[in-house]
């Protein structure tokens, strides 16, 4: 029951041609913690608040232009 319990409903999945910037909406919801870059069915890489504000914000990047 403990996996069950920690598993997500509903994950949020973006494709690697998203903006950082609608990763970053995703996130801001409280009950997502993570998004799931996916190509098609298959996961490519995974966006959490952590890496959003250190690979983005804090590299000066554009979010609105900068891919997932």
């Amino acid at each position: 029951d403990r996996v069950r319990d920690a598993m997500v409903a509903d994950p949020r999945a973006l494709p690697g041609s998203a903006s950082a910037r609608e990763a970053g909406e995703l996130l801001t919801r409280p009950e997502v913690r993570a998004v799931f870059v996916v190509d098609g069915e298959r996961l490519t890489g995974v966006v959490t608040r952590k890496t959003l504000v250190s690979r983005v914000v804090a590299a000066g990047r554009d979010p609105g232009s900068d891919e997932v």
